[in-house]
Order: C-alpha cells, then sequence, then structure tokens
C-alpha cells in the first residue's frame, strides 16, 4: 500500500465530526465513544487493528499498561468531553480489545496526564494539576501547577490521591515500582532556570520516604526509571546542552532503595539526544531508548543497550529517509523491544504514527506506520500477550473535536499485513562515548497533601457494547 492515503473514518463518525462543526461545541456526555477503523490506511508486517476513542471535546493518549493476558489499561487527558475542565482519564480493556470500565479523575481546573506505572494491585497515575481541592468536594478556584499522584485499584477506583508541593520540585516524567514502594523521576528548580535531576519515592500507602534532588555536573531533566537491585532503581535523562531545547547528553544513574546513588555514566553520543525510556531486561541489561538529533534526516530512533553497570555493549540509530520520533519503547520479550512514535510525512506538514520492532542486535525485523487526514503518534507502548503489542496516542483527523485517543493493537507474527522491510528504513551502529559521573545528592524538602477522595471528582462513563464504524 503506498504511503500517501490518509485514514478515513467510518460514516458515523464522519457523521459525528461534521455535526459538530455545524452546531459548535458539542454537549457534555456520559458515554465513551468507540470506533473499530479495523486494518484501514496501516502499512504494517503483520495484523494490526485501530480503535477511534472519542468524546465531544480534546482527548489525548499517552500511557499503556498491559498485563500478559493481553488485559490493558490506557491512560490519557480528556477536555471538555465529559466535563468542563481538563482531566485525566483511563480505560480498562479486556484481552478481546473491548473496554469494560472507563473514568476521569480531576478537580475544578486543569489536571493533565504526564504518565503512569503499574504498582500491586492497579496502578499509579501522575501529573500535574492546577485544582485546588477542598476539604469535602470539589473546588473551581486554580493554585500553581504541581504535581497529582492517584493510585487505582484493578478496576480503575482510585485508593488514595496526593499533590506535591514546595521543595522545588517542579514535575514528574516516569515512575516504577521498586521493593516496598515507587520511585518516580522528573526534575527540580532550585533557583534560576538550571534543573535539576530529581526523584521521589513513595511508599505504596502514599507516605514520602525521600526526596533528592541529583548534582550531576551539569543541569538535566530525569526522565525515565526502571527497577534496579535491593529495592533500588535506575534513572535516566539527558544533561541539557547550551542552545538545544529538550534534548542533551543522556545519562543513566544507579541509587539504592535509600537514594543514595551507586554510580552514574553519561554518554556521548553524535548529536544531542532525547531519552524517552529505559529498561531493564531480565537478563540483567538496561536498555536506553529515544530520539538522536542528527544533520539528516533530522531525527531518528535510537537504542542503547548497556550492561548491569552501565557500560555500553551496543548502540544502534534506526533511521529513514525522512524524520522518525521515538516516544516510547517497551520491552518485547527474546531481548528485543518495541519501539513506538511518529513518522514525518515526507510530503506534507503532519505526521504518522509508527511502531517498529527490534531484535537484541539492533536490527529492524518488523515495523507499522498507520496514516491519516491529519497527524498521529503514538507515546504510550507496551506489550500485552506473546506477540502483541499495544499502542496509544491521539491524532487530530476528526477535526472539529481537537483531538482524539488512538489505540492500536499490532501483531507482527500474524499472517497478513501489506508492509515487508523497505529501503527507506536502516540501522546503522552508533559512536558511544561513556564516561563516569559524580553524583552529589541534596535533599529535598517536600510537602505532600492527602487530597480527599470526595474532592477527587471520579466520573464514570459508560462503555460501548457495540462499535462504530
Amino acid at each position: 500500500m503506498a504511503l500517501t492515503r490518509p485514514l478515513r473514518l467510518g460514516a458515523a463518525a464522519a457523521a459525528l465530526a461534521l455535526a459538530a462543526c455545524a452546531s459548535g461545541p458539542p454537549p457534555i456526555e456520559n458515554t465513551l465513544r468507540v470506533w473499530d477503523l479495523g486494518a484501514r490506511e496501516v502499512e504494517a508486517i503483520g495484523s494490526w487493528r485501530t480503535h477511534l476513542v472519542s468524546g465531544g471535546g480534546t482527548d489525548w493518549g499517552r500511557k499503556v499498561l498491559c498485563r500478559s493476558d493481553g488485559a490493558c489499561v490506557f491512560f490519557g487527558s480528556t477536555r471538555g468531553s465529559f466535563g468542563p475542565s481538563t482531566d485525566f482519564i483511563a480505560m480498562g480493556e479486556v484481552p478481546e480489545q473491548r473496554f469494560q470500565w472507563a473514568r476521569t479523575y480531576g478537580g475544578g481546573d486543569v489536571d493533565e496526564l504526564d504518565g503512569a506505572a503499574g504498582v500491586p494491585g492497579g496502578a499509579l497515575m501522575f501529573g500535574q494539576s492546577a485544582s485546588a481541592f477542598g476539604a469535602s468536594g470539589p473546588s473551581t478556584a486554580s493554585v500553581a501547577p504541581r504535581p497529582l499522584l492517584v493510585r487505582l485499584d484493578e478496576a480503575g477506583a482510585p485508593v488514595w490521591a496526593r499533590t506535591v508541593d514546595a521543595g522545588g520540585l517542579e514535575r514528574f516524567h516516569d515512575a516504577a515500582s521498586a521493593g516496598d514502594g515507587i520511585v518516580l523521576t522528573g526534575y527540580a528548580g532550585l533557583g534560576g532556570d538550571a534543573p535539576s535531576v530529581a526523584a521521589a519515592r513513595f511508599g505504596h500507602d502514599g507516605s514520602l520516604r525521600w526526596a533528592h534532588a541529583f548534582d550531576l555536573g551539569a543541569p538535566g531533566y530525569g526522565v525515565a526509571v526502571a527497577p534496579g537491585v535491593g529495592g533500588g532503581v535506575i534513572l535516566a535523562g539527558y544533561l541539557r546542552l547550551p542552545n538545544v531545547a529538550f534534548a542533551g547528553t543522556p545519562f543513566v544513574l544507579a541509587v539504592d532503595a535509600a537514594g543514595r546513588p551507586l554510580w552514574a555514566r553519561r554518554y556521548d553520543m553524535e548529536g544531542p539526544a532525547q531519552p524517552r525510556s529505559l529498561l531493564a531486561l531480565a537478563d540483567g541489561v538496561l536498555v536506553l531508548g529515544g530520539t538522536l538529533n542528527s544533520a539528516r534526516p533530522g531525527r531518528s530512533p535510537f537504542v542503547l543497550r548497556l550492561g548491569p553497570d552501565g557500560a555500553p555493549r551496543l548502540g544502534r540509530e534506526l533511521r529513514g529517509l525522512e524524520a522518525i520520533e521515538a516516544m516510547a519503547v517497551a520491552d518485547a520479550g527474546n531481548a528485543g523491544v518495541v519501539v513506538a512514535g511518529r513518522r514525518r510525512d515526507p510530503f506534507t506538514d503532519r505526521h504518522w504514527g509508527f511502531a517498529m520492532l527490534v531484535d537484541d542486535r539492533g536490527r529492524i525485523t518488523a515495523h507499522a506506520t498507520l496514516l491519516a487526514q491529519g497527524s498521529v503518534e503514538f507515546p504510550g507502548v507496551a506489550t500485552a500477550r506473546d506477540g502483541e503489542y499495544r499502542v496509544t496516542g491521539s491524532t487530530n483527523s476528526l477535526g472539529a473535536a481537537g483531538l482524539d485517543i488512538v489505540v492500536g493493537s499490532w501483531r507482527p507474527s500474524t499472517p497478513g499485513g501489506t508492509a515487508g522491510i523497505a529501503a527507506r528504513l536502516a540501522e546503522r551502529d552508533l559512536v558511544v562515548k561513556a564516561g563516569e559521573v559524580t553524583a552529589r545528592v541534596q535533599p529535598l524538602t517536600l510537602r505532600v497533601s492527602e487530597v480527599p477522595l470526595a474532592a477527587l471528582q471520579v466520573r464514570s462513563l459508560e462503555v460501548p457494547t457495540a462499535l462504530g464504524r
């Protein structure tokens, strides 16, 4: 199939878009609309199935977590679809790709999800909140944005919620369950405009165990975290470079269960890089994945395989004729990884949703591209059942509705599909120079406040029993 045809929605979905154009903003709804688009406008090795998840406003997906039986939960944000404010949204699905429940969570202002992580018996959502939560109910007041954590059970019901204020910690980008708690990483602003890598450990009951900023010799951001040894974790991110936005020199930092540094390394590559994900594979190998800024084609995914001590073992750039951005990387099993993100349309100013399977030698073994009338991107990917990969993201193809959530299921080994490994995709070895870094710890004094569940406005949405086409 040629990569020039846009994704076309079913007649019912198209009618929804036309009605929105004619009548202005649609009313607030309480029903999750799900459209089964099948394999329309997909170039893929193997089988692919797409669902469009829509409300009447703007909705976007950010993260997906899956169990080994194929059941998944999708996380994102919603604005104006199921309430007047911006809220977190979570949607639970059974292995047959049918949603069983969906809920929104938030206050009276902007609550935007940054990510989610699996924890025993459920999940932890986190993001930025500008809502003021009253003692006994939702409040319409606004405050300066600060991190909001919401613990969910397996059915999506909130268990507890916390806000994190003061102490300089500004945002969390990733989280991982480790030992008897969960560690989140992000950055702190400790004066001026120089960010510091930061991390905080919480118990599964929401209690703060410790919070630290780490001086690695240059301003930096924590963007990913993976479980380490003995309840510790491994943090990853990048050290900022002058005159380079949202990219720099990647680093990896191992800390013990108390947050004390064990070792740290930086990785000078052939250009500024933006790490997105860190994986700890079953054999102890670490995989750092993200996007490398290069002269041509501009941006390409990279995969850096490290030993348990952070020593480089393999660095690969996965490039195409057009720019490709890696937004998430997940463990694909058999020492391989699955990379998801977006791929530049070579003819217009838009992007296609993109995923690729990469083996332990850094070779691309399968790929998939989802086209659209507008743009598509996949910032979330996870492995479900063996050989099945789930992605989530957003598209603006409906136009009148702003953004809508896209959910995809990809099985590269299933017979079918339309694509072979084309000449437009290739791999090459990366030159990586690793250096040891001294990490200095600065404790952060955070104020963690309990959010009464009555003040966290939770809306249970109706889920469809039949899917639109």
